[in-house]
């Protein structure tokens, strides 16, 4: 049975609350004024990070609960399209193979196949668009130049942590929590933390 798009967003909100109470700290205390704001400063990055990890990991999990999909086969493209869709709205312009995505991909939400279309389909990236930045998401943490050389995505910012191990089959459910973060925290902060 498909996904209702009230429990999508229920999940959504529940993974963002956790994670932004997870990250709350407390007020740094006395000290030389530059010290205290710098550790202030630091404490607050901290907790941006772990605030954009934490909410991340909880949509993984959330989203695998929600997609239905076989272990071993991963997410269909069928399966993204639709529960994007129920997402992101308009923001979202598709699932695409890796020979039929649009030239232009600098606003909007995007879900890439590494194979062609005639191809069965190998892993899941996204695209995040929010001018002026665009931002290439890959769970392997390779860059868009390696695995689309014949495109050129105008990529101001790539993910900076391999986030799958080799034997997962969850990229899908990892491109749409990507770009759930993108859309909660912007791109900076998913490019500085995820």
């Amino acid at each position: 049975m498909p996904p209702k798009k009230s429990d999508v967003k229920k999940g959504e909100v529940a993974c963002l609350t956790r994670a932004r109470e997870g990250s709350l700290s407390g007020e740094v205390a006395g000290g030389d004024k530059k010290k205290a704001r710098n550790k202030r400063h630091k404490s607050l990055q901290n907790a941006r990070k772990k605030e954009v990890q934490d909410a991340f990991k909880c949509l993984v999990e959330f989203i695998a609960t929600v997609v239905p999909r076989n272990p071993h086969d991963g997410t269909t493209g069928d399966d993204l399209d639709k529960i994007c869709r129920m997402q992101f709205g308009d923001r979202f312009k598709g699932v695409f193979a890796a020979d039929t995505h649009p030239k232009d991909m600098s606003e909007g939400f995007f879900i890439i196949n590494t194979d062609p279309f005639a191809m069965p389909g190998t892993h899941w990236t996204a695209v995040a668009g929010v001018p002026p930045d665009v931002c290439f998401y890959d769970s392997f943490d390779r860059k868009s130049t390696t695995l689309f050389p014949e495109v050129v995505l105008p990529v101001t910012g790539n993910n900076t942590t391999v986030r799958q191990r080799i034997k997962e089959s969850n990229c899908g459910e990892r491109c749409v929590a990507f770009l759930t973060c993108v859309a909660e925290f912007g791109i900076p902060a998913c490019k500085r933390y995820l």
